[in-house]
């Protein structure tokens, strides 16, 4: 088992040297999550890696590795809808990947819905995806899918979230669809 605060001081220590990469010069911190990660043998391990090597992605506000992360992770992990729902997200913040943002997020939504978890969560993020790339189209839908969850328990999935309302044009979208995700709260 790894000592996580040992490891988290190991990452703090090499945050602030620059190594190069194929991402241009990164934080020496993740080129060492990256080791750990090859080297992991268990799926806890792996998944630990991959939460530490995206938060210094994060840290750094540098897209080009954390995508890669992502994607990598997709690779790596049992398929889940955070998961897909996390790289919809990045991708929908990148010019010209909002088409497999969006595909990447219905994939979360169907898989969430398949497996009868993470369905609110995934229909949230699908909100706020289609938010972000004005897709009132996609956003609609994902409302009608929050509104016709109401009432149903899951071992494994987020409340209603209302973060994103305040943003959504209610010229632009059905106000009675709108009225009732807001009677969710």
């Amino acid at each position: 088992m790894m000592d996580i605060t040992a490891l988290g001081s190991q990452v703090a220590k090499r945050r602030s040297s620059r190594v190069p990469s194929e991402f241009g010069e990164i934080p020496g911190s993740i080129g060492y999550l990256e080791g750990l990660l090859n080297q992991a043998t268990t799926l806890d391990e792996k998944h630990l890696m991959f939460v530490l090597i995206l938060g210094e992605c994060s840290r750094a506000s540098n897209p080009e590795p954390e995508l890669h992360y992502l994607r990598r992770q997709l690779e790596s992990l049992p398929l889940q809808p955070i998961l897909l729902a996390s790289l919809a997200y990045a991708l929908a913040n990148i010019p010209g990947s909002g088409d497999e943002a969006l595909t990447r997020c219905a994939e979360a939504v169907a898989l969430a819905r398949k497996e009868n978890r993470q369905v609110r969560y995934s229909l949230a993020w699908q909100v706020r995806i289609a938010l972000i790339l004005d897709d009132y189209t996609v956003l609609h839908d994902a409302l009608q899918g929050l509104v016709d969850d109401a009432g149903k328990q899951r071992e494994e999935d987020s409340a209603y979230e209302f973060d994103f309302v305040d943003q959504i044009d209610a010229a632009r979208c059905d106000a009675q669809l709108l009225a009732r995700y807001e009677e969710l709260a």
